[in-house]
């Protein structure tokens, strides 16, 4: 975490605050609580691809993987 705090040039943590954060292991998932929200709406859905795609394109050409390419709209 130190050198990821130094490359962006922000201030180190104390001690205590950096326990703190690895008091719980990172997730990339849902709260149970959140699971119940069903689909994106399509408005939502074609506002981030319109905002996103460019970004997403350059991605994909930088790692030179298609994969990260989003599908067109309906």
């Amino acid at each position: 975490m130190h050198t990821v705090f130094h490359f962006l040039g922000l201030a180190l943590l104390s001690q205590q605050m950096e326990a703190e954060l690895n008091k719980s292991p990172a997730s990339n998932s849902r709260r149970p609580a959140d699971k119940n929200l069903g689909p994106m709406p399509p408005a939502t859905k074609h506002v981030l691809r319109h905002v996103y795609a460019p970004f997403i394109r350059k991605l994909a050409q930088v790692l030179r993987n298609d994969s990260f390419l989003w599908d067109a709209d309906p």
